[in-house]
């Protein structure tokens, strides 16, 4: 078995991506994340103890600080009785802005560090929790159900905990598609930052391209000698009974001339390097998004509906309130429907031109079969409740019929069905 990894710095730091290829590789992978985490937190503490002293701030700006009325981390101002600070960045020392005394104690360096997996739910969490839950130390985990999870976290170090999370569950697509996606750009050093780091800008347009694998072919240690690419049948996925396309099998024979690679173990490495520096590609290009449109960062969520929630309650400054009464709450819990909603008339006769039966004495009908798309999202589109929760008498609701969608106080009701017979 092989894996590799690759640690993505925010600042000038750089590390190739890490690669293995041997016996008990879930072990060594847990190990090696073990030992990069700890130097990590070793790194940080380092910074921190050099720089969390305000006096050791770099590049304050004083006319900035003075003028600015406006919190650069919440982004609301400064009123008369609140406390205007500094922050600074703890890892740099560099002078961030003038901010809220609250806000500058919640913007605290994160205590744990996202592994980002792709499509980590459907195959690796049982391999990667099986190995990591022997100890005693806590390992937390937030499970889709019994068999799938959607994220674990497991302490490593002082202070530091890995929390693995499933990109997949971001960007439900294949790396294919998004790499595809990012190669319509010209400028391909400008989306494959990550990659291009790594290998030399007249071979991006060929590596960030998604490579082939004969994943089936490759079933024992000593085919990684192999000193020739298989032929194109050898690349042929038994899972999805298919075989790869004649322009797959070129792209690959122009991997193995163009870097001079003289076994199936350095074509293995290759592939699997630059599949997770792709990855480290796309992940960061979604961050960016996110950061200059929501100013809110993916790696510390779970899920996109999380993200997604966020993002609304920050672009829209709705506060909502919580419902305290248990009577409302279940109410409102008996009131949801999911799967297939439809309404239609249980009987209905046509009759029209188009017909063989067709009574031009009688009105001219059709029947039509209308499907709605993306009926969740139209609903979270429209006015939705957001406080202001009482119970009111039947009086009160007589006119439901005329209030309008956009009105400013709605109903939720609880009624009975009759079905006529």
């Amino acid at each position: 078995m092989e894996f590799s990894y690759y640690i993505k710095y925010e600042n000038e730091y750089f590390k190739a991506p890490v690669y293995y290829h041997g016996d008990d590789a879930v072990n060594k992978f847990i190990s090696m994340l073990q030992e990069d985490t700890i130097k990590i937190e070793a790194f940080i503490k380092e910074k921190e103890e050099k720089y969390k002293d305000i006096k050791n701030m770099i590049d304050f700006d004083k006319k900035h600080y003075n003028q600015t009325n406006i919190c650069f981390i919440c982004e609301q101002k400064f009123l008369p009785h609140d406390k205007k600070v500094k922050d600074h960045c703890h890892l740099t020392g560099k002078y961030r802005g003038p901010a809220h005394e609250a806000c500058n104690l919640s913007y605290q360096i994160p205590y744990f560090i996202p592994v980002i997996i792709h499509n980590l739910s459907g195959y690796d969490a049982r391999l990667f929790i099986k190995e990591i839950g022997f100890d005693e130390s806590r390992l937390d985990v937030i499970p889709n159900n019994e068999e799938k999870y959607i994220s674990f976290s497991k302490k490593f170090g002082n202070y530091f905990k890995l929390r693995f999370i499933d990109s997949f569950k971001f960007m439900s697509f294949s790396i294919d598609k998004f790499s595809k996606n990012l190669r319509s750009t010209k400028n391909l050093k400008s989306v494959f930052k990550e990659t291009a780091k790594r290998f030399p800008e007249d071979k991006l347009d060929l590596i960030t391209r998604k490579g082939v694998y004969p994943y089936d072919y490759m079933d024992c240690e000593e085919k990684y000698k192999e000193t020739e690419l298989p032929p194109k049948e050898a690349f042929y996925n038994i899972l999805n009974e298919c075989d790869i396309s004649d322009e797959d099998y070129k792209h690959a024979q122009n991997i193995w001339k163009s870097f001079n690679i003289n076994n199936l173990r350095e074509y293995s490495e290759l592939y699997v390097k630059t599949d997770v520096l792709i990855l480290a590609d796309i992940f960061e290009k979604f961050r960016d998004v996110c950061l200059k449109t929501y100013k809110l960062d993916p790696a510390w969520y779970f899920t996109a509906p999380g993200l997604s929630w966020n993002a609304m309650l920050k672009k829209t400054q709705v506060k909502l309130d919580l419902i305290r009464d248990i009577d409302m709450v279940l109410m409102i819990e008996k009131g949801v429907r999911g799967g297939i909603s439809q309404c239609c008339n249980r009987y209905s006769k046509a009759n029209n031109k188009y017909m063989k039966e067709y009574d031009k004495n009688k009105e001219s009908n059709y029947l039509m079969y209308l499907d709605a798309n993306n009926l969740y999202g139209w609903a979270m589109s429209q006015y939705l409740p957001q406080g202001g929760f009482k119970w009111v008498n039947n009086n009160n609701i007589r006119n439901i019929l005329k209030c309008p969608d956009d009105s400013k106080k709605g109903y939720i009701l609880e009624v009975d069905l009759e079905y006529p017979k």
